[in-house]
């Protein structure tokens, strides 16, 4: 069954600035979803469509949905619900912008976002397909900022240190609708690491610019890869096999990426199934100093303490 659109598309403003579509995924987050929406729509940059996908919801987002008078506001209906992937996959397809963003239904933008995110992108040059913003984490009370040094990276930088444990998460994004439409969308196979995949496929095409203010609020309200290391295993597993010379080409990159699941498995209770990744990583890189500081915390049963390493 075809996904259902409602909305005034017409009454989005001419401008000649560039046309920036938000792309917003929700499964049945009624109770949150609002705060997320209006953080789009209190936006200094006006020049945006808000393409909200609901991807099969049973709860009343329709009706948090409905409750804002907005022509930039899209909405499509999936009858099923399909995964975030797909339902980003979806507000792809829908939007006519120059520029595409991501947005969370559990997570808010501050006000000058997009307007950090256009300037950036029309600032840099042609090959800079990609603007990354500065984020704040908001986990069980504790808060912790992500400042990025703001300037240009080549793509090849971006794959090394996206392999060595740097992330960008897709509410944190802007994409040249060119450089979007250069690669095939979210992989909807990997059971995670989707946004990481994404912008694995972006930097073998296109530099990255950054921005250092902080313009995105993420709250967590699970630590899941500790509680299911597993879909992390799984997916960069599946993310190798299609990246196959990213990996050989960046091996201390793929030895902490081999670390990180021997310690997201220790630390879920695995510890014999940690020390086996843990020596794979040694294998790739016999430098990988955080995989000998892994092992003896495994034989020691001290692993908690490996809480303070995020690489």
């Amino acid at each position: 069954m075809e996904p259902s659109e409602s909305g005034n598309r017409e009454d989005v403003t001419v401008s000649d600035q560039p046309l920036v579509s938000i792309i917003l995924p929700t499964f049945n987050r009624a109770n949150v979803v609002g705060r997320s929406i209006q953080s789009v729509l209190s936006q200094t940059y006006r020049h945006f469509e808000l393409i909200i996908v609901d991807d099969g919801s049973n709860d009343t987002t329709p009706d948090v949905v409905g409750s804002f008078d907005d022509g930039r506001i899209r909405y499509i209906r999936l009858a099923q619900n399909q995964g975030s992937s797909a339902a980003r996959n979806h507000g792809l397809d829908a939007a006519t912008g120059d520029i595409i963003t991501f947005q969370d239904s559990d997570d808010r933008w501050l006000d000058g976002k997009l307007t950090a995110d256009v300037a950036a992108l029309t600032a840099a040059g042609g090959r800079v397909g990609v603007c990354v913003c500065s984020h704040r984490h908001i986990k069980g009370g504790k808060t912790r900022t992500v400042s990025r040094p703001p300037g240009e990276v080549s793509g090849d930088e971006i794959i090394r240190r996206l392999l060595m444990g740097d992330a960008y998460s897709t509410q944190t994004l802007a994409v040249r609708k060119t450089a979007m439409d250069s690669i095939d969308g979210f992989d909807v196979t990997l059971p995670r690491r989707q946004d990481w995949e994404l912008c694995l496929r972006l930097a073998q095409k296109w530099s990255f610019v950054f921005v250092s203010d902080v313009q995105v609020i993420i709250e967590h309200s699970s630590d899941s890869l500790t509680s299911d290391p597993w879909t992390f295993i799984e997916a960069t597993g599946k993310i190798r096999a299609r990246h196959p010379h990213l990996f050989e080409k960046h091996r201390p990159g793929y030895s902490i990426q081999l670390y990180n699941a021997g310690k997201y498995l220790a630390l879920a209770g695995h510890g014999k199934d940690g020390l086996d990744y843990a020596t794979r990583a040694l294998g790739v890189d016999p430098l990988n100093w955080r995989a000998y500081v892994l092992i003896p915390a495994i034989l020691t049963r001290s692993v908690p303490l490996l809480r303070r390493f995020r690489a």
